[in-house]
């Protein structure tokens, strides 16, 4: 396979050297002459390009044209949204983008990315699971897919507490797929009484998720 990465900053240093650990083959764009200096003495495996990633001809030098994976991984999500849709116009199958703030995920989705890496996002998550101080960890979400998956607990002072599933509607593409009660995991029925400290697990579109968590916050 011929992968392209475009930019060497943050993680797609790591990015190259598992890919150069494959053994594919791999080709580096990055517009500083210093760094590309840099990068033809720690990666002779690779083919390097200067240049700007965002501009087509550079892509075409750097072989886009036939590529299989492209991976825009510069320090600027604004670049990477324009790699991502330059990218999908030349028809490359897999193109993975790199974004610093979550908020800019839809878009380099919308620009063609079929895969996104947020290290922002995964730190947060690990944070809010680490201090347990917050009533809803995001476990899994992809954008492209429009599904997210999110882990909420019943807090101690919970309006929830002594309440069963039937009495709280959940938006319509969402669900509680699976609840963790101490030690024990419950695949709950809709009469199922929640107590405090229990883990609920919901799951659907990105959407119905973010408007479950608010309702089970304050149910109605």
């Amino acid at each position: 396979m011929h992968f392209i990465v475009v930019g060497t900053a943050h993680i797609a240093r790591h990015l190259i050297e598992r890919v150069l650990e494959m053994g594919d083959r791999l080709t580096i764009v990055e517009k500083s002459v210093e760094l590309c200096r840099e990068l033809l003495k720690s990666y002779k495996g690779a083919a390097i390009v200067h240049g700007d990633g965002s501009n087509s001809g550079v892509l075409k030098k750097a072989g886009v044209e036939t590529a299989d994976v492209l991976i825009a991984a510069t320090n600027s999500d604004g670049t990477n949204i324009t790699i991502s849709r330059l990218a999908n116009d030349f028809g490359v199958p897999q193109v993975i983008a790199i974004v610093n703030n979550p908020k800019n995920r839809r878009g380099v989705v919308k620009a063609g990315a079929n895969t996104v890496i947020c290290p922002t996002e995964s730190a947060l998550a690990l944070f809010e699971s680490a201090i347990k101080r917050v009533d809803a960890v995001t476990l899994l979400h992809k954008e492209d897919e429009d599904y997210k998956v999110t882990e909420f607990t019943v807090q101690v002072d919970s309006p929830l507490i002594g309440r069963n599933l039937t009495e709280i509607e959940l938006p319509e593409k969402s669900r509680v797929g699976m609840i963790r009660r101490g030690g024990e995991t419950i695949f709950p029925v809709e009469n199922f009484v929640l107590m405090a400290g229990d883990r609920l697990f919901i799951h659907g579109t990105v959407d119905d998720v973010e408007e479950a968590v608010q309702k089970l916050r304050v149910p109605s």
